[in-house]
This record gives structure tokens, C-alpha cells and sequence, in this order.
């Protein structure tokens, strides 16, 4: 059996809020993006948003995890 994961679903590059909906669920994603997320992205290795394409890129958010 394959399991697939949402960040799977996701385009190759996603918003901080559709990351964390494919991360934590539709349900806790407000509260994930706003605690959680500003402490993912000061560690090594956390993808830093991308200007040009306006969000983080998902492939390295999933090779960060």
C-alpha cells in the first residue's frame, strides 16, 4: 500500500496556510501557521518563502520533515 501524503497535493509552490492545512488538517492550520510556523522557519533547512512565486517551496518542506 502507497501512502501519499497532502503535501503531496499541493502545487510546487504553496502558501503558508495550504502547507499547514496539508500538515495539521483544515481544522488546526490558523493556529499551526501562526505559532508553530515562525518556529519552523528559523530552524536549518526550513524552505524560506519564495517572492517570485509567492510561498515556500513543498518539496523541500517535505525533505525538511
Amino acid at each position: 500500500m502507497t501512502f501519499r501524503s497532502q503535501l503531496d497535493d499541493l502545487p510546487l509552490f504553496a502558501t503558508d496556510i495550504e502547507i499547514a492545512e496539508a500538515i495539521v488538517g483544515k481544522t488546526y492550520a490558523k493556529e499551526w501557521a501562526q505559532k508553530r510556523l515562525p518556529v519552523l522557519a528559523g530552524k536549518p533547512g526550513f524552505p524560506p518563502v519564495d517572492a517570485f512565486h509567492g510561498g515556500r517551496a513543498v518539496p523541500l518542506v517535505r525533505r525538511f520533515y
